[in-house]
């Protein structure tokens, strides 16, 4: 690729993160399953703390494909701790420029505390393919019981 095509590729690329961003965002907090899975690639992984909690059948915390990531969202529509979920953000994201998109909804809010969450995805043909979110400690405190369920 020569520089014009490379300025072309991540500026593509930040839309698409742009898109990402708001849209999950937005769909996740209206529970909109089908607007959440278009985000997603056909083959996509989620792994979450609050599989397990959520899926009793899914100690390991990770969800493959479509399928699985539809049960989740819609299960997890109906128990979803609700417990201090504000959906706060400040707005601001972090990216490569090339494959990965990050942000936090962080633990301070402006009313209060929320859980504490880091997204971080991989995204590839303008669709998430690997989601990891990454819980804090307040967050791990709300689902703790529910973890503890499936330990040995």
């Amino acid at each position: 690729m020569n520089g014009r095509q490379n300025e072309q590729a991540a500026s593509d690329f930040h839309a698409v993160c742009t898109r990402v961003f708001h849209e999950w965002h937005e769909r996740a907090r209206a529970r909109d399953t089908e607007g959440l899975l278009a985000l997603y690639s056909e083959d996509a992984i989620l792994e979450s703390p609050l599989v397990p909690a959520i899926l009793d059948d899914k100690q390991d915390g990770v969800l493959r494909g479509r399928e699985e990531l539809r049960r989740f969202f819609e299960e997890g529509g109906r128990r979803r701790p609700n417990e201090l979920v504000r959906w706060y953000r400040t707005g601001e994201w972090l990216t490569d420029g090339r494959r990965l998109l990050v942000w936090e909804y962080p633990r301070q809010a402006p009313d209060d505390d929320q859980v504490d969450l880091v997204e971080f995805m991989e995204i590839a043909g303008g669709l998430i393919a690997y989601h990891r979110v990454y819980w804090g400690w307040k967050g791990c405190r709300l689902i703790a019981s529910a973890l503890s369920r499936g330990s040995p």
